[in-house]
């Protein structure tokens, strides 16, 4: 039994005797040499975590950042953060070193969408440990399940009567190949709800950049057509909708019910918004427990996984009947 022992958690010592030694080592400002460490176990005991430098493709929520720390913490692991920009992702000679630059034993990636090209085949390639976070993949993902949470809601509105429910997305305007998965999803959860219950699907959205979101949401809210109910794709959308119907003299919930999805429940002005919460920190928790497994080992390929959102029932969805809707 040496002191190194000791300190490397190696045991063979009595409690008194290893408390003493302890002791003394903090007295003296003895730190482990982590590097050394790394040099001898191949492991750092570090994650990184690799993001955009747009921060519109790495949402990165305080709820994430908190599931993460929570298990790696637990495993007694750090975390290492990347900011990269898209054209180092692409470079064959900056991928496979990206572990010794970050000194990391695996890779958490939160990077969304439009998506360097070569990014995942250079992964593979190199068999770098890593796990997708917000990113539907084909293996080793972990998303928010947004064709669940717009199914919970477009069930809660036809459960409170409504009938005419119209899914509104005025952020995402691109193709159909170049938008989140989010935005596909959310729409397609609000139709399939909506058929289930042999309810007409309405869709509003964004055809350009150049479309005025609070012009739609006036002609939305004026037309012979009313909805007597809205789902918005996001927090944007619902503060249009709420604008555009104040410039009526409408309000809601007394006109119509409003629901959105966000990472926390949504406050607008004086409306607490019905919401469906993105599940952030479970995401976090799961991917990294998820990489964790991947490092321990290598030839572990896990399935896709959706984590399931929550309602926050708000102040904005009332029965249809109270309403001034159809």
């Amino acid at each position: 039994m040496t002191v190194s022992s000791v300190l490397r958690g190696k045991g063979g010592a009595s409690r008194e005797t290893a408390e003493r030694i302890f002791n003394i080592a903090r007295e003296l400002g003895y730190r482990p040499n982590l590097a050394a460490r790394a040099t001898v176990t191949g492991r750092f005991n570090c994650i990184g975590l690799i993001l955009s430098t747009e921060e519109k493709l790495s949402n990165t929520s305080r709820k994430l950042l908190d599931g993460i720390s929570l298990v790696l913490s637990d495993a007694g692991l750090h975390l290492a953060m990347a900011v990269t920009p898209d054209q180092k992702l692409q470079d064959e000679n900056f991928v496979p070193t990206i572990l010794q630059t970050c000194m990391c034993d695996g890779l958490l990636i939160n990077y969304t969408h439009h998506i360097p090209p070569t990014m995942r085949d250079l992964i593979d390639r190199y068999h770098i440990p890593s796990i997708w976070i917000n990113s539907r993949q084909s293996t080793n993902c972990v998303y928010p399940d947004d064709l669940q949470g717009a199914r919970a809601l477009t069930r809660h509105l036809i459960g409170m009567g409504h009938k005419r429910i119209v899914y509104v997305d005025l952020v995402n305007f691109l193709t159909f190949n170049d938008k989140h998965y989010s935005a596909i999803d959310r729409q397609q959860g609000y139709i399939q709800a909506m058929t289930a219950a042999d309810l007409k699907p309405r869709v509003v959205e964004l055809l350009s950049a150049t479309d005025s979101r609070l012009q739609i949401a006036h002609h939305l809210l004026s037309g012979p057509e009313r909805p007597s109910a809205i789902i918005c794709y996001g927090k944007t959308d619902a503060l249009a909708v709420l604008c555009a119907a104040q410039s009526l003299g409408m309000q809601c919930p007394r006109d119509f019910s409003l629901a959105s999805f966000d990472h926390s429940p949504i406050t607008l002005l004086d409306w607490q918004i019905t919401t469906a919460i993105v599940p952030d920190r479970q995401v976090g928790r799961l991917a990294t427990q998820m990489l964790l497994d991947s490092i321990q080992d290598p030839q572990l390929t896990h399935e896709p996984t959706a984590v399931s959102m929550t309602l926050d029932a708000g102040q904005t969805c009332i029965p249809n009947g109270s309403s001034a809707g159809y």
